[in-house]
């Protein structure tokens, strides 16, 4: 379990306070997801939200953050999820929150990136 906790916490550092400077596209595109990561986004929505070319917005976020538009948002929506499941949020509410379609594919998603499930976050948390 402890390991289960460190890596999540590793993995919460990944992006939040880096002191990067990206282009005006893609902050705005960084920003659009921050704030409305629970809404079905794709890299066509995110684009024209921020009146670029969807395809050129999608490789110059690549180039600029190391990641995908959808590694991005599937990593803030799961990083909210870890939240929402210390806090003492329903896990079976979980998936829909912060805009996964599918349960399993949550499920799946939260375990290979914090190495567990939101059941064993939320019970560390005296939930």
């Amino acid at each position: 379990m402890q390991e289960c906790i460190l890596s999540a916490i590793r993995r919460q550092s990944v992006f939040p306070g880096a002191s990067v400077s990206f282009s005006p596209a893609v902050a705005a595109a960084r920003t659009l997801i921050d704030n409305r990561d629970a809404e079905p986004l794709t890299y066509r929505i995110i684009g024209r939200e921020v009146g670029r070319d969807p395809e050129h917005l999608e490789r110059r976020f690549s180039a600029e953050c190391g990641v995908t538009l959808h590694a991005y948002l599937r990593d803030v929506r799961l990083r909210r999820a870890y939240a929402l499941a210390r806090s003492g949020q329903k896990i079976e509410s979980l998936p829909g929150t912060v805009g996964f379609r599918s349960k399993g594919g949550f499920f799946r998603a939260f375990r290979s990136m914090f190495g567990c499930t939101p059941g064993a976050i939320a019970s560390t948390s005296g939930s």
